[in-house]
């Protein structure tokens, strides 16, 4: 301990408070504490809308600090107070930072419930998404030490680092947030006037091959399309993460949808039965074809040969969802595998080193030491609190565990994995940084652990399933809450913060955050949700559980259409797991008392459908890989169901490109997002290429994350996320609101020459997507603008 102490009186951080803490008696007061509060919540509402779109996030550290500077700065001036000091300002970053970290852990595990066949009901989101987080919070406090102390020098923290030059700079007049509100704002009104009053196109696509309608057969590149969602906080995302991970990204894409997906096409364009695991939509039996949830007698043959389950007979988007996706989660799963192995080594000196720093904080005896700087929270809080939550989360009926065997064996494994993971996560994000932290990696590996030892144990059916998806949601959380806790504390220690009222910060900050972050997937999958009476044989029985719920069909089935009236009428809710039922596929059913499936219900996660039964748009479906690949992990190996050979080839890709010297999880996340997902993210990479060509290489971290392009993204991503989630939330508005904003239908729509129905769909017509390219040109134009200029240095 005393060789310690030496250590770290002779090796001061590079970055001193511009005003000594012993003399700033303001450091935790409550306008920051609640500041901090406010902006987690925005931010982490945000990049949880995000992280369901493509299943990646940013840090909002940098941004939350700025925008406290900035904010407190213009109250001091407006009310004639005193300033805030460099502490506030930390406390205020600190109680924001949770939001996004949060955000992450609840947007990738959550929605696989719904895969598995369970609800997300407010019990099980609320509880995984809080006590994960304090979890995270709490594994991480005696690691502090051993990390942020005595490894000062050796572990960068880029983003903590980054963050501590920001609130000097702040407290010597520099630091303006004025880029972050210009993009807010102008992300904010482009995303309402595509996606809400739909004037032009919101994802403009083509075809790379046309076809011949008379023989059916097809030229160019079979089964090919280019598409892109120009959304701002896609171009914000691909400028924040710069040009080498955005351009792995797109080549994942390319190799998936340019080259794989034709590849299926042509090989399977003369095949007239339906390859695994896609399946027939016409039945089996002939005379018969499935639709409307009941039986027709068209002319069978004619109907067999067009059934859209063979892959002759399948667009792009068929394509990916039917084999893509799959091979797409097989190389996200290795690349998540391949980086914890290259992390080995780090692995196992975190391991260690939390273990002696924990031993060592034993043999002080908790007696608090002289310097304010180093002050903790009470280990017993931490020991204790760990226990209690677990506890908690064993009695919560609803997350699979309970007081039974199965129950304590995944108590144990959130304890064992949580704090291994914890201290993993809280490592690598000292060597690489939050935004190249391989959570996701980490959630697979306690997948497979978890998973294994059920089946070990003979555990294997749907409470098995799960519990190990509650573990792996918990210590998914609780490790990425960690790593951002980890550049908090480091942030603190630059600038000379108290850690015990950081921790005490962050945990409120992490609660308040976690508790809408939970409402706000719950609000986001119910608003997502739509009926269908299509796709299915209506004539099975299905078998319904004792204990299956009732429920009324949503929209567009309970309300008067001209095809039909409003459905009131209560059904039973069954979940068909995949090859179940012979022309039943697998989903969520509304299933009548003699057991006949009358609706498919369809949520964001799992949306099959682009429009409705009533020809309206689908609500826009959530692409993030990790909810899909968790739940095949788990059905894989606890149900038998894996697609291996599909899983297998993305494993093999990944394990290629490994080989070749590329990382492979950037291109794996490529390959499974949707093209129209990776495409702007690449032009943002491609910008952020332009404008470091142009303005220079920055002189620190502090100057590239503060630069005005790096702000004005951050803006693009809050103004474009926050609004889409509004939007969102007009799904509960009545119909008529919908139809008044509206505007592209009001001044553009035309009779449809099929339906004869006015109709307005400007994904579909030339000019709306030819304008949408022009209109997302000038946002990349104006960042490349913003991007290039340099800000004048704040006087010394």
């Amino acid at each position: 301990m005393s060789e310690a102490k030496t250590t770290e009186s002779t090796e001061p951080p590079p970055h001193q408070p511009f005003v000594p803490a012993s003399e700033s008696p303001h450091e935790f007061t409550w306008p920051a504490v609640l500041a901090g509060t406010v902006l987690g919540i925005i931010f982490g509402a945000s990049s949880l809308y995000l992280v369901l779109k493509v299943g990646l996030t940013v840090s909002a550290s940098v941004p939350i600090a700025v925008l406290s500077i900035t904010l407190f700065r213009a109250i001091s001036k407006a009310f004639k107070v005193r300033k805030t000091t460099i502490l506030e300002n930390n406390i205020v970053q600190t109680a924001g930072s949770a939001g996004e970290s949060i955000a992450f852990g609840v947007g990738v595990t959550m929605p696989a419930l719904l895969l598995l066949g369970f609800e997300m009901d407010p019990v099980r989101v609320m509880t995984v998404s809080v006590l994960g987080a304090i979890l995270g919070i709490l594994m991480m406090i005696p690691l502090r030490r051993a990390f942020i102390v005595k490894q000062h020098g050796k572990l960068i923290y880029p983003e903590g680092t980054a963050c501590a030059e920001v609130l000097v700079a702040g407290e010597k007049g520099g630091a303006t947030a004025k880029m972050v509100f210009v993009g807010f704002g102008i992300a904010l009104v482009y995303k309402f006037l595509t996606a809400a009053t739909k004037l032009w196109a919101s994802e403009p696509a083509t075809n790379l091959y046309r076809e011949n309608e008379a023989t059916g057969t097809r030229t160019g590149i079979n089964g090919a399309e280019v598409r892109g969602e120009l959304a701002p906080e896609l171009l914000g995302v691909g400028y924040l993460i710069g040009p080498r991970i955005a351009c792995l990204m797109i080549a994942g894409a390319v190799l998936s949808y340019l080259v794989l997906g034709p590849a299926i096409a042509t090989f399977g364009a003369k095949l007239d039965e339906p390859v695994a695991p896609a399946s027939r939509a016409v039945s089996a039996e002939p005379g018969h074809l499935a639709v409307a949830g009941g039986l027709v007698t068209p002319a069978v043959a004619k109907a067999r040969d067009a059934d859209p389950g063979l892959i002759k007979n399948m667009e792009p988007d068929d394509l990916r969802k039917k084999y893509l996706r799959f091979i797409g989660a097989g190389a996200v799963a290795a690349g998540g595998i391949i980086s914890m192995f290259r992390a080995l080594p780090l692995i196992f000196a975190s391991i260690s080193s939390g273990l002696r720093d924990l031993r060592a904080s034993r043999a002080a005896g908790g007696a608090p030491t002289a310097a304010r700087t180093d002050h903790d929270m009470p280990m017993t809080v931490v020991l204790w609190g760990s226990l209690a939550l677990v506890l908690v989360l064993t009695l919560v009926k609803p997350l699979g565990l309970g007081l039974t065997f199965q129950g304590l064996v995944g108590a144990v494994m959130i304890l064992l994995f949580g704090f291994l993971f914890v201290t993993v996560s809280s490592r690598l994000t000292g060597e690489v940084g939050s935004s190249s932290n391989p959570i996701s990696g980490m959630t697979i590996a306690t997948l497979l652990l978890v998973c294994l030892i059920f089946l070990i144990l003979g555990k294997t059916g749907p409470s098995a399933m799960l519990t190990a998806l509650t573990v792996a949601a918990v210590v998914c959380i609780a490790s990425s809450n960690g790593g951002t806790t980890s550049q908090d504390l480091k942030t603190g220690f630059l600038v000379g913060a108290t850690p015990s009222k950081q921790q005490w910060a962050i945990l409120i900050g992490a609660v308040t955050s976690s508790l809408v972050i939970g409402l706000t997937m719950l609000a986001l999958n119910a608003a997502g949700v739509h009926y269908t009476k299509k796709g299915f044989v209506g004539n099975v029985v299905i078998e319904v559980p004792d204990d299956s719920p009732r429920e009324a069909p949503g929209r567009p089935y309970d309300r008067d259409e001209p095809d039909w009236k409003a459905d009131t009428t209560e059904y039973r809710i069954v979940h068909v797991r995949d090859g179940q039922y012979e022309g039943v596929p697998a989903g969520r059913y509304l299933v009548n008392d003699a057991g006949n499936p009358i609706y498919r219900k369809y949520q964001q996660i799992s949306r099959s459908s682009k429009t409705m039964d009533n020809d309206k748009d689908a609500p826009k479906e959530f692409t993030a890989p990790q909810p899909l690949l968790f739940a095949n992990i788990i059905e894989g190996i606890l149900g038998g169901t894996l697609q291996w050979t599909l899983i297998i080839i993305g494993v093999m890709i990944a394990v290629a490109l490994e080989f070749c010297g590329v990382s492979a999880l950037p291109v794996a996340v490529g390959m499974y997002l949707s093209f129209g997902s990776t495409l702007p993210i690449f032009v943002g990479g491609m910008v952020r290429w332009v404008t470091d060509k142009l303005r220079g290489k920055p002189k620190s971290d502090a100057e590239s994350e503060t630069s005005p392009g790096v702000l004005l993204a951050s803006g693009y991503i809050a103004g474009g996320t926050l609004c889409g989630l509004i939007i969102a939330f007009f799904a509960f508005m009545p119909e008529a609101f919908n139809e008044l904003i509206n505007v592209g239908f009001h001044l553009f729509a035309e009779v449809d020459s099929k339906t004869g129905k006015m109709e307005w769909k400007p994904d579909d017509v030339g000019w709306s997507k030819v304008l949408s390219v022009v209109m997302f040109a000038l946002l990349a134009a104006f960042l490349v603008y913003v991007g290039t200029r340099k800000e004048p240095q704040p006087a010394k």
